[in-house]
């Protein structure tokens, strides 16, 4: 051990960040791999689920070709365009490498858990500097949120990985605006939101909040002109097109041209059930979320539905309709219902989990963490230090949620981000103790 210390003290600070980002690869993948293979068939804290989306069903279907639909079995319609692709896509080559095992899915994620690890210590690395990157990426490879869905089939790791991904890249084409980094930005951003839908407006809000925080950078240095690389700036939703706009006319098909859905449906029954998840006896943890609220949902769809002499989800295109005016009528009868709703789940959802344990556990670290993330926003706003790509996605991501059905599972894209913002804080407490035991270490003449 002390050797290796004395040969990474010598070593090239290349090599140095080589030997870490290795560490944090082992270190994420490492973790994930035992939570797969020992923790989740061996705990009680959180639902032991068998893929309760059917997106392995999906991705099989895909692999074998028979396209993307979930097959819902002989007395039930399949549904073609209620999931976006990424996930199933993902899914349907690990199956035509390997075959059909789901163990398959379980060790691509933990692959992705190293991965994510080491993401988060290059976004550190640009947006703010080498200790805060260390400590944001051995912490987001140890944290529990991340390691909870590694085992489970479930879109929340990819999601996870493509988001830092679609940041890292934003911080390149920040730095070194291109058409290359445009486009990579627009694909990956295009996969994040086919993976699930909520990602969108973060790739959307990104266009303007670019031109207007160059405009401010030019105000504050004196400029009269504003600079702005049009053409890089364009290829970011020219490329995201490119990638969703097939998807789309794939869907209009396989709806019989009765309905355009951009990537996936259901958003206006999200819509609907996010005011049930947002009753006070959910967020106060009175009433299980994942349980009691589900099945109110549930049952108010169905009599929804059954009051129109419907029968809920029999089709996808009366679906989609049913739902659609029910949510147009729901806003504009009440839109007061509206602000409550998404106030309240704006600052709540982080914690709302299965369990009364698990959600006060959740709780306490959310505190705990957007407690420090708030010191390492004040510092980096006294040092005029631009951390709006950090931002912008954690607060797209909760207003989108907060509008929609929130539960403490969908803060997971944002958690890596509000780590790095709390390591951020963690290191200028540390800057400031150090600078205090210096002080104090000095003695007057």
């Amino acid at each position: 051990m002390d050797r290796l210390k004395a040969w990474l003290e010598k070593a090239p600070p290349q090599h140095q960040l080589r030997v870490f980002r290795a560490f944090l690869f082992l270190l994420g993948f490492g973790l994930a791999l035992l939570a797969v293979l020992v923790i989740w068939d061996n705990q009680s804290l959180v639902e032991q689920s068998d893929d309760p989306f059917r997106f392995a069903n999906i991705g099989q279907n895909a692999a074998e070709g028979r396209g993307f639909y979930n097959d819902r079995g002989p007395d039930l319609a399949p549904e073609y365009v209620r999931r976006g692709p990424t996930y199933p896509a993902f899914i349907a080559l690990l199956y035509l490498i390997g075959g059909p095992h789901p163990i398959l899915i379980q060790l691509a994620q933990c692959v992705l858990v190293g991965v994510a690890a080491i993401l988060v210590f290059e976004i550190g690395r640009i947006a703010f500097n080498l200790r805060t990157a260390r400590i944001a990426g051995t912490v987001y490879a140890c944290h529990p949120m991340i390691l909870r869905y590694s085992p489970d089939i479930q879109v929340e790791v990819l999601l996870i990985t493509l988001t830092l991904t679609a940041v890292w890249l934003s911080l390149r084409f920040c730095e070194r605006p291109s058409i290359g980094y445009g486009v990579a930005f627009g694909v990956v951003g295009a996969a994040a939101a086919m993976t699930k839908a909520v990602a969108l407006p973060y790739m959307a809000m990104f266009l303007p909040a670019y031109v207007l925080f160059n405009y401010l950078k030019s105000r504050r240095e004196g400029e009269k002109t504003l600079r702005v690389p049009w053409l890089p700036l364009a290829a970011i939703p020219l490329a995201m097109a490119l990638v969703i706009l097939p998807y789309s006319y794939r869907n209009y098909q396989v709806l019989d041209g009765k309905k355009f859905v951009l990537i996936s449906a259901h958003a206006s029954g999200e819509f609907l059930r996010g005011y049930i998840f947002a009753e006070s006896e959910y967020l106060l943890l009175q009433e299980s979320a994942t349980q009691h609220a589900e099945a109110r949902a549930n049952q108010m769809e169905i009599d929804l539905f059954a009051a129109q002499g419907k029968v809920w989800m029999e089709n996808e295109v009366e679906t989609e309709e049913v739902l659609n005016r029910a949510a147009k009528e729901k806003l504009l009868s009440d839109p007061l219902a509206f602000i409550r709703k998404i106030s309240s789940t704006f600052f709540m959802f982080w914690y709302v989990a299965t369990t009364r344990g698990n959600s006060l556990f959740i709780l306490a670290m959310s505190l705990t963490t957007w407690a420090l993330a708030f010191v390492g926003i004040r510092r980096a706003w006294r040092e005029k230090r631009p951390i709006w790509q950090l931002v912008l996605p954690i607060l797209t991501w909760n207003f989108t949620y907060a509008a929609l059905v929130a539960l403490a599972r969908y803060s997971a894209p944002v958690v890596p981000l509000v780590t790095l913002l709390a390591a951020y804080g963690v290191d200028s407490l540390l800057r400031t103790r150090s600078k205090e035991s210096q002080e104090s270490a000095v003695v007057p003449s």
